[in-house]
């Protein structure tokens, strides 16, 4: 573990056999969890600006064209210390260590398992906090979207409406033309 010259012309901190450190950090383990706009029910009611309500499938815990299932995916944060030792070293584009498959920069190895218990509860509140924004943001996109459609679909009914109306207007004045000419 001392700065040693065996890595070619470059200072390196630890040597091939080490035992060392690092930390895993991601918000990308899966987590299913009962839907937080329907609360399982599949069904959300929408009121529009006229203060009609709509009560219209749940966007949030739908995927595509599918149904909504009253379940969604969420993103849990985590942070994983592992433990394992060098098995060989790289000086290319900077020092990084080959511990079994993975190459790991030298800045992310520790020589203590405290300290990287402390740099794992940094990355894990990192990732708690972004796996927070993730939520939040798709929450309030599924909410203007099933908004959005809400009204578009209502808007296309109520034309469509119009149009039928039109059409049986035109279509009673075919019949009224027909009968005062017999």
């Amino acid at each position: 573990m001392a700065l040693d010259w065996s890595a070619g012309n470059v200072f390196v901190k630890y040597q091939i056999g080490d035992k060392i450190f690092w930390v895993e950090s991601s918000a990308h383990k899966q987590k299913e969890i009962p839907c937080p706009m329907c609360f399982g029910k599949r069904f959300v009611t929408i009121i529009l600006g006229d203060d009609s309500k709509e009560q219209v499938e749940c966007g949030y815990c739908q995927k595509g064209y599918e149904r909504s299932t009253g379940v969604t995916t969420t993103w849990e944060p985590q942070a994983i210390i592992h433990e394992s030792t060098i098995t060989g070293i790289t000086t290319r584009d900077g020092v990084k260590y080959e511990v079994g498959w993975r190459t790991i920069e030298e800045r992310e190895l520790y020589s203590t398992r405290e300290e990287a218990e402390a740099v794992q509860k940094l990355k894990f509140d990192e990732e708690k906090a972004r796996a927070e924004l993730w939520f939040k943001e798709s929450f309030v996109n599924a909410k203007k979207q099933q908004v959005w459609s809400a009204g578009y679909h209502k808007s296309c009914i109520e034309r469509e409406k119009r149009t039928i109306e039109w059409h049986e207007m035109r279509l009673n004045m075919i019949k009224e033309k027909k009968k005062a000419q017999t």
